[in-house]
């Protein structure tokens, strides 16, 4: 019985075999009872960090979902911005063609002016020349 029990254990042990097995009952229920509220500790431990996750998990999740909008936002604005800078440019192309059409109708009728004043002198001239 004592192989690889200390000999001071089996001095403290009750000599009734009875007794005996009741204090290695109330042992092992000790050694049980230990085991099992470190395994509540720990679980707890890891149920709060399991907790604190799903936490910072939601948190993460509604700044995503605020930066999605901010995107949906900006790209709404560039597709907005690419609109009014195509619009710009086909207006910018529309007056550069009237501008070219007018400075072409300007410099017809600075040319029909220079013909007209030149016919009207030559009329003079002659009518001047010829009747003195």
């Amino acid at each position: 019985m004592d192989g690889n029990i200390p000999k001071e254990v089996i001095a403290v042990l009750p000599a009734d075999p009875t007794d005996q097995l009741e204090l290695a009952h109330r042992i092992a229920n000790l050694a049980f009872v230990g085991k099992v509220q470190a395994l509540e500790r720990e679980n707890a431990g890891l149920t709060q960090q399991a907790m604190d996750r799903l936490t910072k998990i939601k948190q993460l999740e509604r700044r995503v979902g605020g930066m999605e909008a901010e995107l949906a936002d900006a790209g709404d604005k560039v597709r907005l911005a690419m609109e009014e800078q195509n619009k710009l440019v086909g207006e910018k192309n529309a007056l550069i063609a009237t501008v070219k059409k007018l400075n072409r109708d300007v410099a017809k009728l600075d040319n029909f002016k220079r013909n007209l004043m030149q016919t009207l002198q030559d009329d003079d001239d002659p009518a001047a020349t010829g009747g003195g």
